[in-house]
């Protein structure tokens, strides 16, 4: 962290002589789910009208699947630039479980599912370093991430129209990346920019509660207490269920897994500060 103090307080102290820009842009893009991780042991399951197993094997989620939208500011001297990147990661669904069976009465098909998606707002300093050769210009960075209000959406469904939905809050992730990428110009000061970011990142659930339960065509949100339908989860709990109805439950907290490898496009507009030549 001292080494990169000091390169950055001498970068700004020879600002005034060398060629200084500000640029900014918006740049969007498409996560990849990677380092996924087994949800609460979910599984793809099925057996035929024998009863037979004819697929069990686990299903694997990653939160960080999805589509990035970001906007782009750096300050840039000589080929080194410091900026933040700022966007919201608007997640797609994933499996987290699926059931297939079949009723040994009449052959009736029986399924379930449950998905989760997850978005969070981001903000991620940076630092890059860029060399222009022959026109284009490559140019790799690194630094970390804060993804802010995190919430995942998760969702169990059944062929008998029975629908539960939870809403769970997570505690700020703290992550790191790191990209590489090239710019183009198109005409001064305006590029095209592509980069390839892997991002490893993670959240912890802080608390839930069910939005919406309906079984048997009914709506069962009306009829629950505190403690049925709302969940705080903790490092340190004990297991045990509050007597108290009107309280939340309390469970043992658990890790999402959020890391990406991203496919990103945008368009940057750069001009000189006044004063630098």
């Amino acid at each position: 962290m001292k080494n990169f103090l000091g390169v950055a307080l001498s970068v700004l102290f020879f600002a005034g002589s060398a060629m200084a820009e500000i640029s900014v842009g918006p740049i969007v893009g498409y996560g990849f789910g990677t380092g996924k991780t087994n949800f609460m042991g979910g599984t793809d399951y099925e057996a035929d009208q024998l009863g037979k197993t004819t697929k069990d094997k686990n299903l694997y989620y990653s939160a960080g699947q999805g589509i990035k939208l970001g906007l782009g500011a750096a300050y840039s001297i000589e080929g080194i630039s410091f900026g933040l990147d700022m966007g919201y990661s608007m997640g797609l669904e994933g499996d987290l479980a699926k059931f297939k069976t079949y009723s040994a009465f009449d052959s009736t098909v029986y399924t379930s599912s449950t998905t989760m998606k997850t978005s969070y707002i981001f903000v991620s300093p940076t630092m890059q370093i860029e060399k222009n050769i022959m026109g284009i210009t490559p140019f790799c960075g690194f630094g970390f991430t804060l993804a802010l209000m995190p919430k995942s959406i998760m969702t169990s469904k059944n062929s008998d129209n029975d629908e539960t939905v939870w809403e769970l809050s997570h505690n700020v992730g703290i992550g790191k990346w790191g990209t590489v990428g090239i710019k183009y110009a198109l005409i001064s000061g305006l590029w095209i920019i592509g980069e390839i970011k892997a991002e490893e990142l993670s959240f912890k659930a802080s608390s839930g509660k069910i939005t919406k339960c309906i079984q048997d065509t009914v709506d069962q949100l009306p009829d629950m207490t505190t403690r049925d339908k709302e969940c705080e989860f903790r490092d340190d709990d004990t297991g045990d269920t509050p007597t108290d109805t009107t309280k939340p439950d309390i469970a043992h907290t658990f890790v999402t897994a959020a890391n990406s490898i991203s496919i990103r496009l945008g368009i940057i507009y750069s001009f000189k500060i006044p004063g630098a030549y």
